[in-house]
């Protein structure tokens, strides 16, 4: 090659290098692909933990520098010039040790080093991928679904964090050829195969699965035979159905899964029941059935909703003699709905709870003694309870049962009995008397429940005789723990004459029924464990029920194997809380233009939760809808506790406002009432009507136009306009009469139902010249008349609407169809006019005289006005009469 030669390719590689530095930097020094070779290797890939070796070569003559003036770059960052070491002139070496994932990434070597503004000569770079080798695939699991659809996945191990390829291939053992996985899927860490419906495994056919994983690090291979009968899972079973049930037992019958009816010699399929009952909703039972498709469940409880379904599992044949050798495999989904049955009824079970709570009596020697007890549980009522039993028989001093018995029978919806107040029958006869229960004798309370099929067993209740079990020996101490629990406390007796067995804790509520106060019906808790009775303080927490600020009463019992000792009793109240509830029977009525009447009812005793201190009310004018306008709510805080009325003053007419109330104790407020909304009564406009202009003016009207006022107060009803000092109400065409060349003030009013606001300032206008109004009707100087002549005195109109120019006096024959032919004379700078009539005739003839006056207007043109009334007057005899018509 010639020395030309060379120089120019010496010259065109420089301009090369040129443009593809500046596109580096003008792209923020980016660079895809190293076109020079300038960095070798050309695609790194390094094992984590590896030692990686970057070569950067570098042309003296090209790029004017040697080696030494090699700076490197990762990603944006510069490395620290330790890192890399010169070898030559012409080959700057980058060492990478200890590779991690973060080292991944573009590396490459500027001349000269580049800064924030410049990236510098960019001469060429790499991109680096960091990773690992790929590891064993492992079988996670393999279903069978159904016999229709193999398939299998596979954990894929550490994530390589390079590309890596994976692949699965089959065969089995009947003579086949590996095969590709059809359905390969990726998903996380997670490789699988769905090896398609066409697949057949159906039988005792092994697979052999090979499964590939390969990337530029490594391989790794795994393979697995596994039988597919070993992983099925069934369809769900058909045609669920009760046969048959009784109190404790429910039969069923079912059919196969869906296309498993037929099965290879090596498959069967073991049934289970799984139920739930519902006494125990959430605990699922499961009894292995058969495997025939029909079973039974055993051992349930009577009148109980079962929900069951029925589930099947693949099991393993052996195929020469049927016997089940495996159980590999899935349990199938249950059906979609499961079947709902109740057993059938039976008498009750268990025992009813109850005590005794005993009371002295007024009379001396007697006991006030009443039977509290709770419904028998749910789950051993077995029917529906109809009634309860109660029976008293006494004992002897050396413990013997009396041959006679009292008993009575309550409802099912009465949990307590006053053994001295109901009347009993007694045993074997049919008297009925009223027990009187003595002190110095011990008695037997037994107490069971009855269905439609039978009883449950009897409760026993002992009470003793006056002092065989002592009252609780001091005083019950209470510690209000938070607004709906107590600790109770109380000291264990020094010594007993007979075993302490436990304690009962009782309470009760103070409430208000129709506003009478009584104590509600208690409940307890019965105290009893091993570790509280040794104990010489005993504690009892009370957290059931308990509402918060109410005032209670809580009793100890005594509890001895001689029976129930009296009630030690203590009241108190729990800690207060906000109250709750909505005050009730909220009412808001107009009360004038200026106030609203609010009105409730005070708020229940039991919603209470203390001592109330008062209501608080929240009011506000309404800007839109239920909005109240920003900032305008108001507070008013009402502080006797039976209030129930308050008048809200101080309120603008016709406005509608929003008013709620809520109670107030001493923790804070309840729950505040739905908004109340109601409007105040109208009231006159507190302002005139505004923007008052003459929209038409004329000699005859004046058409007037305005906005409302201000503050209108209410509907406008009505308008009033007063023009020079006289008041006219305005109709739908707000005009008002009047004359021509006339000046006039105009003020107008706005008027509600309630009333007229003030007049608006007076507002001046001076109408045109106008036609004049009629005259009167002339009269006669009978003086200066004769019969064929009359001498007229004219008047001037009463509104002549301008300055009269003159008269037009006319006059007319009256002929026999009341019709006249008028001859008109004009009469200026005189009110008077002399006519003469034709009298050729010489008979009385009649004729009609009228006047009008004429004016000119602005632009001198004529305006003539009104006829006057016609004066009729007999001409041309010695005798004249005059007629006003």
């Amino acid at each position: 090659m010639s020395r030309s030669t060379q120089s120019w390719f010496a010259v065109l590689d420089c301009l090369l290098a040129m443009f593809v530095s500046i596109a580096a930097q003008s792209s923020g020094c980016s660079f895809h692909e190293d076109i020079h070779g300038r960095v070798q290797p050309v695609s790194p890939v390094a094992l984590v933990r590896s030692t990686v070796i970057l070569n950067c070569t570098i042309h003296p003559d090209v790029d004017g520098i040697t080696a030494r003036g090699v700076f490197w770059r990762h990603d944006t960052e510069t490395i620290p010039a330790e890192s890399y070491r010169v070898l030559s002139d012409t080959v700057s070496q980058l060492v990478i040790e200890n590779v991690s994932p973060d080292s991944a990434g573009r590396y490459e070597c500027f001349v000269p080093e580049p800064t924030s503004r410049d990236c510098g000569s960019l001469v060429g770079g790499v991109e680096l991928e960091v990773g690992y080798a790929p590891e064993q695939p492992v079988l996670d699991s393999c279903v069978s679904d159904n016999l229709a659809l193999f398939s299998c996945s596979w954990y894929k191990g550490r994530e390589t964090l390079i590309q890596t390829k994976y692949s699965i291939t089959y065969t089995n053992y009947d003579g086949h050829e590996d095969q590709v996985c059809p359905g390969l899927m990726e998903e996380g860490a997670s490789l699988s195969c769905d090896f398609g419906p066409g697949t057949s495994h159906v039988g005792n056919i092994h697979f052999r699965l090979n499964v590939t994983a390969e990337n530029q690090l490594g391989r790794a291979e795994s393979v697995i035979v596994v039988n597919p009968v070993n992983y099925v899972k069934p369809a769900p079973v058909r045609s669920l159905d009760v046969i048959g049930q009784g109190s404790t037992s429910v039969s069923l019958s079912w059919s196969n899964p869906e296309g498993l009816s037929h099965l290879p010699r090596v498959l069967g399929l073991l049934y289970q029941a799984r139920y739930r009952s519902e006494w125990d909703p959430d605990t699922v039972q499961y009894v292995n059935l058969s495997q025939t498709t029909q079973g039974e469940l055993t051992d349930l409880n009577p009148f109980t909703t079962y929900e069951i379904c029925v589930r099947v599992h693949p099991v393993q044949l052996d195929s020469s003699s049927g016997d089940v050798i495996g159980t590999d495999g899935y349990w199938s989904d249950c059906p979609g709905q499961e079947v709902s049955v109740r057993t059938h009824k039976a008498a009750p079970v268990g025992s009813v709870p109850a005590w005794l709570h005993v009371t002295p009596s007024r009379d001396p020697g007697v006991r006030n003694v009443v039977v509290y007890w709770k419904e028998l549980p749910a789950r051993n009522q077995n029917g529906d309870i109809k009634n309860y039993t109660v029976s008293v028989t006494s004992r002897s001093e050396h413990g013997q049962i009396s041959q006679v018995s009292y008993s009575t029978t309550v409802p099912d919806n009465k949990r307590h009995l006053n053994l001295s107040e109901n009347v009993f029958k007694v045993q074997g006869t049919r008297s009925e008397m009223q027990l009187q229960l003595k002190s110095d004798t011990s008695y037997v309370i037994k107490i069971y429940a009855s269905n439609e099929l039978g009883s449950s067993p009897d409760t026993s209740l002992l009470l003793p005789q006056d002092g065989e079990v002592l009252t609780v020996p001091s005083t019950i101490q209470v510690n209000v723990t938070s607004p709906t629990s107590v600790m109770l406390s109380w000291q264990q007796p020094a010594e007993t004459r007979v075993q302490l067995t436990g304690y009962i804790v009782f309470w009760m509520a103070w409430k208000s029924e129709n506003r009478l106060y009584t104590w509600g019906q208690p409940d307890w808790d019965r105290v009893a464990d091993d570790q509280t009775l040794p104990k010489r303080i005993v504690e009892h927490e009370v957290s059931r029920g308990l509402e918060g600020r109410t005032r209670y009463r809580f009793g100890i019992v005594m509890v001895s194997s001689e029976g129930f000792g009296e009630a030690k009793l203590v009241d108190v109240y729990t800690e207060e809380m906000a109250p709750v509830g909505q005050v009730e029977d909220v009412s808001l009525t107009p009360a004038g233009p200026t106030s609203l009447q609010l009105t409730w009812e005070p708020l229940r005793l039991e919603w209470r939760r203390g001592i109330l201190q008062g209501y608080q009310v929240q009011y506000c004018p309404l800007a839109a809808g239920t909005i109240c306008a920003e900032g305008t709510t108001n507070t008013v805080n009402v502080t006797v506790e039976e209030t129930a009325s308050l008048l809200l003053q101080g309120l603008s007419p016709f406005t509608k406002y929003s008013a709620t109330i809520a109670a107030v104790n001493r923790e804070g407020l309840g729950p505040f009432t739905d908004a109340s909304v109601q409007t105040t009564a109208e009231a006159a406009p507190k302002d005139p009507p505004t923007n008052i202009t003459f929209s038409q003016v004329t000699a005859r009207v004046l058409q007037l136009t305005w906005d409302l006022p201000t503050t209108p107060n209410g509907i406008i009803a009505y308008y009033m306009a007063e023009v020079n000092g006289e008041v006219h109400q305005l109709g739908d065409v707000n005009t008002v009469p009047v004359y021509g060349n006339t000046s006039y003030a105009v003020r107008l009013q706005a008027c509600t139902s309630a009333g007229c606001g003030p007049f608006s300032p007076s507002h001046s206008v001076t109408t045109p010249i106008g036609a004049p109004k009629a005259p009167p009707p002339p009269t006669v100087s009978e003086r200066r008349s004769s019969p064929s002549t009359v001498h007229l005195q004219l008047a001037t109109p009463a509104h002549p609407n301008g300055l009269i120019d003159h008269y037009l006096v006319s006059y007319a024959l009256k002929d026999s169809k009341d019709r006249t032919q008028p001859h008109v004379r004009r009469v200026q700078g005189t009110s008077e006019a002399v006519l003469e009539v034709d009298c050729a005739g010489n008979k009385a003839v009649m004729y009609e005289f009228w006047v009008q006056a004429v004016n000119r207007d602005e632009e001198g043109e004529l305006l003539t006005g009104e006829p006057s009334e016609r004066l009729q007057r007999q001409m041309c005899l010695g005798i004249q009469v005059s007629y006003n018509m």
